[in-house]
């Protein structure tokens, strides 16, 4: 592991490095306001990514000096704000993955399952926007090492039948793993049902639910206080998913999640899953004990799959909800792929493959449109976008051209959308860290989704300063009584904004 080690520390700095001259998504702002002020919870989401933000912007501000950050002010916001999301999820998690691989085959990674497990896209491209995902995936390989762990000593140690021995270290790291995945998104609790799965034992899953209670037991005293108040958390997931389905028993969004899924997992990955275990299935029902490990890490790759299915029944779901399906396939795959070279090099070719289709996509996107437009003209209407690579770039211009107007008069500004608002706040941030244009934006509580905006009285407008002259901008048209469009439209690389007036 220590070759691998370097490996991912180079890719991870030269990411890091690559990354302050692109842009930052308008989710990566918003968790960027987060890290600002720290909580034990968000509105929306559990407070790991903002914890990470924040620890990674407090590394490169020991590392590097304020006089050189200063020369380019820009590059290094962005740098603040990806260096300790990329570290998990560009060195930690490959890490463990690894070890993953390793534990499985009982032996040391080879260097063509390095190289297919650096180029392995979800965990190449995936990290590139900084998502709860970052986190998730750390800790979600961290039980799937734990779980692999359990069987590794029921199928060497033991007969079929008894039960799993107390194995504390393991059921440390459970419970850790555990409770980090918790502060990270909720579907971690889809681990802790797949631990049980993987035999871990009664006592041993009486040690990881206490580890991991004592662990997000802060977590839970602010959401019973503070995030029950709001309607926060855990308590505003609840109300979006078990609310009224968009399209009952819709098999379409079913559909449209698998396909998604084969283009991430990519269909070597995600055939050779449901390949191997196939084939370990007489193993298994002639109990044999070897083929469980299989089986573990079967159920470990489909049932976050499955499990979104079902809810996809109801609404669309996102495609990257059940990702972490991925991990396990991989290192499924690269074991069972050891000692068949040439496979490891088709794989490693596929994903070369897949990665050079990505850019392109991403690069030339309008100019494959075209091309494309007779014979498929919702794809070319995709591909016509702006390219990927250069999207975020607009919401400097859009910042400096609220910058501008706002200028001529003191009047607050109210913004529709959360992601705008935290667009604007990050580049105002990278571009002028003394700038008063922050303290005069505030969030439009009519017009936005709820977000952590609404939830903090910095970005709350007083209802007195509503009906004084103020600005409104906003993603659509608006008819709002006593505004009146200002100086027609601000246009952003990818969208149209409005300007209002309002007196």
């Amino acid at each position: 592991m220590g070759f691998f080690s370097v490996l991912v520390l180079i890719s991870y700095v030269l990411r890091l490095w690559l990354s302050g001259f692109g842009g930052v998504h308008p989710d990566e702002a918003y968790y960027w306001t987060w890290s600002l002020e720290p909580q034990l919870g968000y509105f929306d989401h559990p407070p790991m990514i903002a914890w990470v933000i924040g620890a990674g912007r407090m590394f490169i501000e020991v590392l590097v000096s304020d006089e050189f950050m200063a020369r380019y002010p820009v590059f290094f916001s962005i740098v603040k704000l990806k260096a300790g999301p990329y570290f998990m999820s560009s060195v930690l998690t490959p890490l463990v993955i690894g070890k993953c691989v390793e534990w499985i085959q009982r032996d040391s990674l080879t260097i063509t399952q390095m190289l297919a497990l650096l180029l392995t896209p979800i965990l190449l491209l995936g990290p590139q926007v900084v998502t709860p995902d970052a986190p998730l995936f750390l800790g979600w390989s961290l039980c799937l090492l734990a779980a692999i762990g359990f069987q590794r000593r029921r199928y060497h140690n033991n007969v079929l039948g008894d039960p799993t021995p107390p194995l504390f270290a393991l059921s440390l790291l459970s419970g850790l793993a555990l409770a980090f995945s918790a502060y990270s998104k909720y579907s971690a609790l889809l681990a802790a049902f797949l631990l049980v799965l993987s035999g871990c034992g009664l006592w041993n899953s009486i040690m990881i639910a206490i580890v991991s209670l004592v662990g997000i037991f802060p977590y839970l005293l602010w959401l019973s206080t503070q995030g029950a108040d709001s309607g926060s958390g855990v308590l505003f997931q609840l109300g979006n998913a078990l609310g009224a389905p968009i399209k009952p028993n819709n098999f379409n969004f079913v559909g449209d999640l698998w396909a998604s899924q084969l283009f991430l997992w990519t269909p070597f990955v995600f055939f050779g899953v449901f390949l191997f275990f196939f084939t370990d299935l007489r193993r298994f029902f002639l109990a044999q004990k070897s083929s469980r490990l299989s089986g573990t890490l079967f159920i470990w790759a489909i049932a976050p799959v499955m499990f979104f299915s079902l809810t996809a029944l109801k609404r669309p779901a996102e495609a990257n909800w059940p990702l972490v399906g991925v991990l396990a396939g991989v290192a499924m795959i690269l074991s069972r792929l050891r000692n068949r070279p040439f496979w490891l090099w088709v794989l490693i070719l596929q994903n070369i493959a897949l990665l050079g289709l990505g850019w392109m996509l991403l690069a030339q996107g309008p100019q494959l449109a075209s091309m494309i437009e007779t014979a498929r003209p919702r794809w070319a209407e995709k591909l016509r976008k702006p390219s990927r690579l250069r999207e975020f770039a607009g919401w400097d211009r859009l910042h400096t051209l609220v910058s501008d107007v706002i200028k001529q008069d003191t009047r607050p500004v109210q913004v529709e959308s959360f992601q705008v608002m935290s667009s604007l706040l990050f580049a105002d941030s990278s571009h002028n860290p003394d700038s008063k244009i922050a303290s005069r934006l505030f969030i439009w509580e009519e017009g936005s989704r709820e977000s952590q905006f609404n939830h903090a009285p910095r970005y709350e407008l007083p209802k007195i300063l509503r009906q004084q002259p103020h600005w409104l901008l906003s993603r659509d048209p608006k008819e709002v009584a006593g505004c009146r469009l200002y100086q027609g439209l601000l246009k952003e690389a990818s969208e149209v904004y409005f300007l209002y007036a309002c007196d």
